[in-house]
């Protein structure tokens, strides 16, 4: 487990989540976190490459509904199999956080769309509104306080009026606890800034794209009329 914390820690493995391990288990699974859901596979992380991975039987027997299932961004015991080119996800930590929507219908349900939300998994999966949604349910004190600062587009960070520094400055809110949600602001707008330029990128060569395969099509025409031609 030494080697493979070192591993984790780099996924997020905070204390938080240490103080929770079941050190009997370890005997049997490793600690992996997942990284992408799909319909009926994952693909999850110990710290090195991603492995593709499935759930145990009995976990799905057990699942009430899909809050049970894991989501992106759980930390898991898993068995890894094939040179750690396959596993099989047994059960699923404690979640410090959940992000969760209602399901359209008349019946209250709701859809997982992430756990644990936090700097490592803005740097690998989740996308820009996403984060933005995991950040205000993470830091939902912050996010509440925010809505009676002067300006709406407040960083609370050096703006007067704001209704954030004061509650830090109280212990209302602690310093660490603010420090982690302007860290994670910050890469958040980093990212969507990231994401947009990707977007752009992907626009122009769209229509770079479009503007060759015209090109060709118009080339093959003019070549057809011409054997035509003759």
């Amino acid at each position: 487990m030494a080697d493979q914390g070192i591993n984790v820690e780099k996924l997020g493995f905070n204390k938080w989540f240490q103080d929770r391990t079941d050190p009997a288990k370890l005997a049997d699974f490793q600690i992996a976190r997942v990284i992408t859901v799909n319909k009926n596979s994952y693909i999850i992380n110990k710290g090195g490459d991603d492995v593709f991975a499935e759930i145990i039987g009995k976990l799905m027997f057990n699942a009430d509904s899909t809050l049970d299932y894991p989501a992106t961004g759980d930390w898991v015991y898993s068995q890894f199999f094939d040179d750690d080119s396959f596993a099989v996800i047994h059960e699923i930590f404690p979640r410090r956080s959940l992000l969760k929507r209602k399901t359209s219908g008349k019946k209250i349900e709701f859809q997982l769309i992430a756990a644990n939300i936090d700097t490592a998994m803005i740097i690998q999966s989740l996308g820009n509104i996403a984060v933005e949604t995991g950040i205000s349910e993470t830091f939902n004190e912050i996010t509440e306080l925010s809505d009676h600062c002067r300006y709406n587009d407040c960083t609370h960070t050096i703006e007067k009026g704001c209704a954030v520094l004061p509650a830090v400055e109280e212990g209302i809110i602690s310093p660490e606890r603010y420090q982690n949600y302007v860290k994670m602001k910050k890469e958040s707008i980093y990212h969507k800034m990231s994401y947009l330029e990707k977007r752009r990128k992907d626009k122009e060569f769209g229509k770079f794209y479009k503007s060759v395969m015209k090109n060709k099509k118009s080339k093959k025409k003019t070549y057809r009329r011409v054997t035509n031609f003759f």
